[in-house]
């Protein structure tokens, strides 16, 4: 019995040894390759161009919406109560001078106030004559003649316009100036009160738009520089303006500055989102073409070759159009090989070899 333990024992033990004999030995077969490999990187084919001194024209952009300027607006009121018949604009529409806006009938109630305003200049007028004849007949003094005068030309001003709104046409409401329509609270068959606002309208220069711009890219911004306007959400053409003000502060959320562009016409609404494109002078730098550029954790750059190595080389894009751009004179010597082809999974130090 004793025997027959110690020969599983012996078994067990030389298992063992066997076990860990083979994953060792396994463990250095696969270390092999990836020594060779590490001794035989292959070289990456890239394609270069010669850093040459360049301009391009800088065009700052911002996003923004559009806004009304202050006072902008005009209220349509009628000063009588009214129903309301017929609806011809609405918001965003935009109108001409004497276009019908929407038409009312006298309610009861207008109606009513209208004879009641009618009513008291008969009584302010027969009160005016009366004291009239009494100051012929000496019977009422000068102050009796203006007091009645004063109240009879109080009466008047308030049956004039009650008047002129409830005759004829007068009770169609009618744009005095082009505009764009931005408010109405109307709708068919109901009441509206006296001197309530039907309809709001905003004067064609009335828009402005406020534009967000990065705080490097105001260098080279003045008042009174072209701006074109698109919008982004609509198909509304495309419009231009020219930058009223330029906000002194930057904004404490976005750390953005604020760039008012006085629009020259307006075909969209009120808070539609725009962005915005101010051509300032051409800048001048480095000609470099798109492709090279690259992104790393420290930021843009670009891969530059010398002696068949490739060099990491961090840059400032001062301008882009097209495939072009114009990169800081600072980044990058004239005359330095840009690699622009090929560069893709390059790290600093890897070893290139350039295309003929």
């Amino acid at each position: 019995m004793k025997r027959w333990l110690s020969d599983l024992l012996a078994i067990v033990l030389i298992g063992c040894v066997v076990g860990w004999a083979g994953i060792q030995y396994g463990r250095k077969t696969q270390a092999l390759p990836a020594a060779a490999d590490a001794s035989t990187i292959q070289a990456a084919l890239v394609e270069v161009e010669l850093a040459r001194a360049g301009s391009l024209p800088h065009v700052v952009t911002g996003i923004g919406k559009v806004m009304l300027k202050p006072g902008a607006t005009q209220s349509y009121t009628l000063p009588i109560e009214t129903e309301v018949i017929e609806v011809d604009v609405l918001v965003g529409d935009q109108v001409q001078a004497g276009q019908r806006l929407a038409r009312f009938a006298l309610s009861p109630e207008g109606a009513l106030r209208l004879q009641q305003a009618r009513d008291e200049v008969h009584i302010a007028q027969a009160e005016f004559a009366s004291v009239k004849e009494r100051m012929a007949l000496q019977l009422a003094v000068q102050t009796d003649v203006l007091a009645a005068q004063a109240a009879l030309e109080r009466a008047q001003t308030a049956f004039k316009p009650l008047e002129s709104a409830a005759s004829g046409k007068a009770l169609e409401l009618l744009a005095s100036a082009p505009g764009l329509v931005t408010r109405v609270e109307l709708a068919l068959g109901t009441i509206r009160p006296a001197s309530e606002t039907l309809v709001e309208i905003a004067a064609v220069s009335g828009f402005e738009v406020a534009l967000r711009v990065e705080p490097r890219d105001l260098q080279g911004l003045g008042v009174g520089d072209d701006v074109r306007i698109e919008a982004l959400r609509s198909r509304a053409e495309t419009l231009h303006g020219q930058i009223r003000a330029i906000a002194p502060n930057l904004d404490p959320v976005t750390a953005q500055a604020t760039v008012m562009v006085s629009l020259k016409g307006n075909a969209l609404l009120i808070d539609e989102p725009v962005r915005g494109f101010i051509q300032t002078a051409d800048v001048a730098g480095v000609l470099v073409t798109r492709t090279a550029l690259h992104t790393s954790e420290a930021g843009l750059i670009v891969f530059v070759e010398a002696d068949h190595i490739a060099h990491s080389t961090p840059v400032h894009v001062l301008a882009e159009a097209g495939d072009q751009m114009i990169v800081d004179l600072r980044s990058i010597d004239l005359g330095a090989h840009i690699i622009v082809r090929g560069s893709a999974g390059l790290f600093d130090g890897a070893p290139i070899s350039v295309r003929p």
